[in-house]
């Protein structure tokens, strides 16, 4: 894998790359083989949205194991691949292709049997021993498709390629997948004085412990290389990256800014619309209002009802109010008279129509046929018997005449004629008044009826404003309940939103202000950052030089102090203590730090040096340079 290919990749992905890389290695497969076919499997991508990466076939993880094969090679090696773990899947897969390899002898044969199905591997092997170009083109055109793949990053048609690793001389990349030439020609380029420097320290050294000092530092430069990742040792157990506390300290920030801006959107709010008690007292004076519309219907409904119930006035056909009868007009025989009793009227018929009894014998005679029915009719046949012995007596023809004080008198025609003449005038004129009476309590009546039927009305009316009022004041009380309602869910949704965003933004403050008091000091950082950078870049070279310059620098300082120059042999102490401080090892955040210290240390210590050496008129850079001054990497530099 190139270099431009590995930067683009996810901090995850170079992650997986570095142990392919490490397990290829421990297995003696070529890395760039296994990151060629890991590419192509699974884009160095053990998990995606939906969990562990699966095929639709089912193979699994980075390098997209079937189980099923997992089966059979933890069977034939006694070994325990696991598909869904990433660093099982990878060893699992390097295994496969070791073996694929040492079977098949080239990285075409085992990159092709890898992809294919058990049919075609099947196929395959029967047709390989004989013709092996044509048990590659037996493959499915998926397969052929695959090879493809694979080889745009690993030369499969290349036969020095063999697929297995070979350790790198020099300074060649292995992890990062530069090629040792664009490392060679930028030396070349860039470092040629360097170059010449130290081979001209070997040969003036090279019978001293520099060269297997520097051959040591090469060495540890190069399991470096391969076995550490100082981007993951940069910060301790317990303590936050500064940019990590940044990006909390921003969003502590915006928490903040937010909640300021709902609660000014609430008051806003507030101070624009209703409030909530208003709208409380808005529902209560609909409610009221309500109350005392219903109490209005009932009110309205209770006078229409009494209304009806109230029976219109009646009179009778003859003026006179109903149940009242026709009087007798002072005789007791004659037709019958309505209201009268049948035994009372049975005895007028008996009378007979021509004659006339005093009332008071016919209520004797009524009286004795409620006691007998005859004795009533024999005291009216001798009250009739004694008026025909009158008219034979010579007294002459008598009527009965009743006058107005209610006696009743036997008189002669004539006078009987007057007093009944007087008496008809009498009942002609009570009679027309009756009539006229009737016809004023008839008129009466009907007015009555008149202004009931329109008091009935009126009524109804007001029962049915009543009700469309009462209708009207309910729902309006009706609604007046919901906005309240509504206005006091949105107060406490509000309420409880603002006191969830200033919840947020204190905790956010928290987080932030925890973390940043776990946050190492810019010079820690610093120093960090150098080491790290000094591991990445030039892990080989950078402890190679620093090997041999400690080494010279130890040697130097003896000297030094040999020849009476104890200053510069202080400094070259020192410089000899930077030079292995910058060798600790990238595996954690203290040695990061001391790596970055001694490196820019020894950086440091050039220029101190070189006006030591000026001033003091010893070392290279004296006036006059003594000839046996080796100096340390800071002479290398020089």
């Amino acid at each position: 894998m190139n270099d431009k290919i590995f930067r683009q990749l996810t901090p995850e992905q170079q992650d997986t790359v570095m142990k392919i890389t490490a397990e290829s290695i421990r297995q003696g497969i070529n890395p760039d083989l296994v990151n060629a076919i890991a590419f192509t499997e699974s884009n160095f991508s053990h998990f995606n949205k939906d969990g562990i990466k699966t095929s639709p076939a089912g193979a699994r993880g980075v390098m997209q194991i079937m189980p099923d094969t997992a089966k059979l090679y933890n069977k034939k090696f006694n070994i325990n691949i696991d598909p869904d773990d990433e660093d099982s899947n990878i060893m699992g897969g390097v295994t496969i292709i070791k073996d694929l390899l040492q079977t098949y002898k080239n990285p075409r044969n085992a990159v092709a049997l890898y992809n294919t199905s058990p049919n075609a591997a099947k196929t395959f092997l029967e047709t390989y021993n004989t013709d092996p170009d044509k048990a590659i083109l037996s493959l499915p055109v998926e397969t052929q498709r695959y090879s493809i793949s694979v080889g745009k990053n690993f030369d499969l048609n290349d036969d020095k390629n063999t697929g297995f690793y070979s350790p790198p001389t020099g300074n060649e990349r292995i992890v990062r997948g530069q090629d040792p030439s664009e490392e060679s020609s930028a030396g070349d380029n860039n470092d040629e004085t360097t170059l010449e420097k130290v081979k001209r320290i070997y040969e003036e050294n090279k019978d001293s412990m520099v060269i297997p000092a520097a051959a040591a530092g090469a060495a540890k430069g190069l399991v470096e290389k391969i076995f550490t990742d100082p981007s993951a040792n940069m910060m301790a157990v317990g303590e936050m990256a500064p940019e990590d506390v940044r990006v909390l300290q921003q969003r502590a920030r915006t928490a903040e800014i937010r909640a300021q801006e709902i609660v000014d959107e609430i008051v806003n709010r507030r101070a624009s619309g209703v409030s909530v008690a208003d709208l409380e007292d808005e529902f209560r004076l609909r409610q009221a209002a309500a109350t005392q519309a219903e109490q209005e219907l009932r009110t309205a409904t209770e006078e229409s009802r009494r209304l009806n119930r109230a029976p219109a006035p009646v009179i009778s056909e003859t003026g006179a109010p109903v149940g009242a009868t026709e009087s007798r007009v002072g005789r007791a025989s004659g037709p019958k008279i309505e209201g009268d009793s049948g035994t009372r009227n049975w005895m007028i018929q008996e009378a007979g129509q021509k004659h006339q009894l005093p009332e008071i014998i016919l209520d004797m005679a009524t009286g004795k046929s409620k006691e007998s029915p005859t004795g009533g009719k024999a005291l009216i046949d001798k009250d009739l018997a004694n008026i025909e012995k009158i008219k034979q007596l010579g007294m002459g023809n008598t009527k009965l005449v009743t006058t107005e004080g209610g006696a009743q008198l036997q008189l002669p025609p004539q006078e009987t004629e007057r007093l009944n003449a007087e008496i008809a005038n009498k009942q002609e004129a009570q009679r027309i008044q009756q009539q006229y009476a009737a016809e004023q309590a008839e008129a009466q009546r009907l007015a009555q009826e008149r202004q009931l039927a329109q008091q009935r009305q009126i009524a109804q009316q007001r029962v049915e404003q009543a009700r469309a009022e009462k209708i009207a004041a309910s729902q309006q009380a009706s609604q007046a309940k919901q906005q309240a309602a509504a206005a006091r869910s949105q107060a406490a949704s509000e309420t409880r939103r603002a006191t969830t965003a200033d919840t947020s933004a204190r905790a956010a403050s928290t987080v932030a202000q925890e973390g940043a008091a776990t946050q190492p000091s810019a010079l820690k950082m610093m120093a960090r950052e150098a080491g790290r950078r000094f591991s990445e870049k030039m892990p080989v070279i950078g402890n190679t030089l620093s090997a041999a310059g400690a080494a010279m620098s130890v040697g130097e300082a003896v000297d030094r102090y040999k020849q009476g120059d104890y200053s510069g042999s202080v400094l070259y102490a020192i410089e000899a203590a930077l030079n292995a401080a910058s060798m600790a090892p990238p595996v954690n955040p203290a040695s990061l730090m001391v790596k970055g210290a001694g490196a820019v240390g020894s950086l440091g210590m050039i220029p101190i040096g070189i006006a030591h050496d000026y001033f003091k008129g010893v070392g290279p850079w004296a006036k006059t340079p003594t000839k046996n001054a080796r100096g340390g990497l800071s002479t290398i530099m020089r």
